[in-house]
């Protein structure tokens, strides 16, 4: 996801040097065009994926999923704020999985 303004773009990664032994592991990460610097963003158990830049660019929406060893897993629609780098659930309360989304007006 490119940020608004074309300086960021936000991309989903396992950078674990056991990557390929966790098939249920995803994190966030931003890389400054200018730069060429990387930022983790995210670190949740499981997979952060989707993401979304805020119109104000304040925000990054995402879907997330926990990696229970369970048959199913709801995704989540997830909100951090890149100035805090809280991250919250809008739906954890939903009992179904989020499959798409968009940011409104």
């Amino acid at each position: 996801a490119w940020s608004p303004d074309a300086t960021q773009v936000v991309y989903a990664s396992d950078k674990h040097p056991d990557w390929e032994y966790r098939t249920t592991e995803l994190d966030l990460y931003g890389v400054d065009i200018g730069t060429y610097s990387t930022t983790q963003l995210t670190d949740l158990p499981g997979r952060e994926t989707h993401p979304q830049f805020s119109h104000d660019a304040q925000q990054l929406a995402f879907l997330s999923r926990g990696n229970a060893a369970v048959p199913y897993v709801n995704t989540e629609l997830s909100l951090l704020s890149l100035k805090s780098g809280a991250v919250k659930s809008l739906t954890s309360a939903l009992d179904r999985a989020v499959g798409h989304y968009q940011w409104a007006g």
